[in-house]
């Protein structure tokens, strides 16, 4: 319930939330990434009219170092499983969430991560599928949003 975000915000759930991704067991990990990419799911969203509440939960998230811990967690998954290409994706799908959200998160996340290294690492794996292609749409969608990711993808 979208409408509900501010309160969830209140209660502190948000720091709850980026605390599990900072935990030692991966499925727990990538179950906190998933709700995640579900909380910030622009249709939803939009469907519900809580853009106030999503705004409230993505700078509760960015404020309780939510970019740094996401971005961490993308060098240990080993995409050689399903469960981690999964979580692979759903991260990807966070930051263009986060790009319709909060554009401004996003030049936290090249400020605060090494987002831009790590994405173009992956786009540098030689077999072509689902992640290496979403992750040169993240690589556009952080120079689209600003001049300042712009520098730092240049950089």
């Amino acid at each position: 319930a979208p409408e509900l975000y501010t309160e969830f915000v209140k209660l502190n759930g948000a720091a709850k939330v980026v605390e599990l991704l900072d935990h030692e067991n991966n499925d727990i990990t990538l179950a906190a990434v998933e709700l995640i990419v579900e909380l910030t799911d622009t249709e939803a969203l939009i469907e519900a009219d809580a853009e106030e509440g999503a705004k409230a939960l993505v700078d509760a998230l960015v404020e309780n170092a939510f970019l740094e811990l996401l971005i961490r967690n993308l060098a240990k998954l080993d995409e050689a499983e399903e469960d981690a290409q999964k979580g692979v994706y759903n991260t990807l799908q966070i930051i263009e969430n986060l790009s319709e959200l909060s554009p401004q998160a996003l030049e936290a996340l090249t400020e605060k991560t090494d987002v831009v290294g790590w994405l173009f690492k992956r786009l540098l794996v030689k077999a072509f599928e689902q992640n290496k292609l979403y992750s040169s749409e993240i690589l556009s969608i952080l120079c689209q949003t600003s001049v300042v990711n712009q520098r730092r993808v240049a950089s």
